[in-house]
């Protein structure tokens, strides 16, 4: 069964000094329509992609395969939905994440509308799952990069946010 987390409060992110996932300005989803997202990024405008995307849209955390079967079983079918998933992460719609030990999960891109390259490592708890954007990496190591030609960057870096420490205790 799927259980959203609350998101971090405002005041443990202060305490954090990383912005929120949702915070900042980004052009193409600052209205948040899955269907102009969806023809922005040339697809066709379907239900299943609609709800997909708006489910990204709605939730506060990276979501993996077996949490959204779970939410459209009976409605969208295993390789529907991984189709899906893999037009938007190639789209730029969607970031992939894979976390220490190999679990693949998604987030929505707020960056997908710059056109330029972007690079910037996620922070997710391990404990609610809250995924937090770091900052975006240096020009200096991003030019390095490109020179080396990397195709594909992992960033993810996993603990546990000062909200579920407090709990803990």
């Amino acid at each position: 069964m799927l259980v959203e987390k609350h998101p971090l409060k405002p005041q443990s992110l202060l305490s954090l000094k990383l912005k929120p996932y949702w915070s900042g300005n980004y052009s193409l989803y600052k209205m948040l329509n899955p269907q102009e997202i969806l023809k922005k990024n040339s697809f066709r405008v379907t239900q299943h992609r609609c709800e997909v995307l708006t489910y990204f849209i709605q939730s506060k955390i990276a979501l993996n395969h077996r949490q959204l079967e779970l939410k459209y079983r009976g409605t969208i079918n295993r390789v529907s939905l991984y189709r899906i998933l893999h037009s938007f992460t190639e789209k730029k719609i969607l970031c992939k994440l894979i976390d220490s030990v190999g679990s693949v999960s998604y987030v929505l891109d707020k960056h997908s509308s710059q056109n330029d390259s972007h690079v910037h490592p996620h922070y997710k708890c391990k404990t609610c799952h809250d995924v937090v954007e770091l900052p975006e990496l240096p020009a200096d190591y991003r030019r390095e990069l490109e020179k080396l030609n990397v195709l594909q960057l992992n960033m993810l870096a996993e603990g546990i946010c000062q909200e579920c420490q407090k709990s803990m205790k």
